[in-house]
Order: C-alpha cells, then structure tokens, then sequence
C-alpha cells in the first residue's frame, strides 16, 4: 500500500513544471501501481469464496484498503503535487 511514495519518489526524481512532471511521473510509473494494484486484488479476490465470513469480511477490508491507497497514488498525490509541488527548471 505505499503506492503514494513511489509516485512522490518519482515526482521528485524529474524536472520540469509542476505539470510537466506529474504528467511524466503519471505516465512512467503509472502503469507500474495499477499492475501491482490489480495483481493484489486478483489474487485476493479469491479469498471471498470461502466459506469463512470472518475471512470474507478481512478480505473485503483488505480490498477496500488497496482501492483507497491505488486512488490517493493516482488520483489525490497528482493532484496535490501539481498544485503545491515545486517547479524544477532544467
């Protein structure tokens, strides 16, 4: 769950205007947090057939958890960082 660093890591990391550099951090690590957020539900999603309703409930808990962390890294981090962060020339 620790997507928010990587896209601020990579924010950080690139030059340019505050646009300019979320839209480059966006489009390089982007693709990597909503592969490895669709392989933790995928793989999670299978705990739902059990036959447990604690372990359906965690589980449901746990989904939640990841969905909140996938939309604050690619959703509320950019957002932030393109209005707060500061502007790196060359």
């Amino acid at each position: 769950m620790n997507y928010s660093i990587h896209v601020a890591h990579e924010f950080m990391l690139v030059r340019g205007t505050r646009k300019e550099r979320m839209a480059i951090t966006l489009g390089t690590i982007g693709y990597s947090i909503t592969a490895s957020f669709l392989c933790v539900v995928l793989g999670s999603l299978v705990g739902l057939f059990v036959e447990s309703t604690v372990f359906e409930n965690f589980v449901v808990m746990f989904i939640s958890s990841q969905v909140l962390a996938w939309g604050h890294s690619v959703v509320l981090i950019p957002a932030m960082l393109s209005v707060l962060g500061a502007d790196t020339r060359s």
